[in-house]
């Protein structure tokens, strides 16, 4: 509907805009003295007609737009809970497959350096005696700076991991970050890691922390997410289990 009215400004015309019983916007036209003869009266009203039209087909491909968008992200979700579940179902029949622990653990240990993008993956178990530590990494054998760097991890003693284990103990989560406030000995073992960013989940024998799964990264910008989360914490049941039986 289309409304004129006078005031001691001039002559207004409105034409609201309505698209599926809704007011979506309203013009608004002036005329200082006269009141809009029937040539304006159309063209405005064409005007309207046409905005009206534009409105309503941005409102079509917003809603189209914003469908893709959902829809993406729920495809890409599924795609990364499908990899995940390939992942882990990998890593699981390495270990009934292979007879070969120690390589079953290279294969675990190399594929999910690859999924979560790190800059090596490592599992650290302490020997019966406790005066060493072992160590099995993701590092590819022809990487020498890496390995040597990587050396530095077998002068640890386990007393270094106390505060993970008290960690691990109460269901806290470990990490460890150049970018945060650390102690001496959190700052050494980043150091003995050649990372400046890690994450470590508990390898359990018999209920009894015996070890853990490292992920390092040479960056302290990281996009985490709780799917690496479950990866860690899942391969590290397995390897606890396989070590154990």
């Amino acid at each position: 509907q289309t409304n004129t009215t006078e005031n001691e400004s001039g002559y207004y015309l409105s034409i609201p805009l309505i698209i599926e019983n809704r007011v979506e916007a309203i013009i608004i036209s002036k005329r200082d003295s006269t009141l809009f003869d029937p040539i304006e009266l159309t063209m405005i009203n064409t005007f309207a007609n046409h905005a009206k039209l534009a409105l309503y087909n941005a409102n079509i491909m917003y809603e189209l737009n914003t469908e893709i968008k959902i829809r993406k992200t729920a495809q890409q979700e599924l795609m990364e809970q499908l990899e995940f579940e390939q992942v882990i179902s990998e890593i699981s029949s390495q270990f009934v497959l292979e007879q070969d622990l120690n390589s079953s653990i290279d294969f675990a240990l190399k594929n999910i350096c690859r999924k979560l993008k790190a800059y090596s993956t490592i599992l650290i178990q302490v020997l019966p005696n406790k005066n060493r530590i072992q160590i099995s990494h993701s590092i590819p054998q022809n990487d020498e700076q890496k390995k040597n760097a990587l050396r530095e991890i077998y002068n640890l003693k386990f007393q270094y991991f106390d505060n993970w284990i008290i960690n691990a103990k109460l269901g806290k989560k470990i990490e460890l970050s150049a970018d945060d406030e650390l102690t001496k000995k959190d700052i050494k073992l980043l150091t003995k890691f050649s990372a400046k960013h890690l994450f470590a989940f508990p390898i359990k024998i018999k209920n009894e922390i015996s070890g853990f799964l490292v992920a390092c990264y040479n960056t302290t910008n990281i996009n985490w997410s709780e799917k690496n989360n479950n990866l860690l914490s899942i391969t590290s049941d397995i390897l606890s289990n396989a070590l154990e039986n």
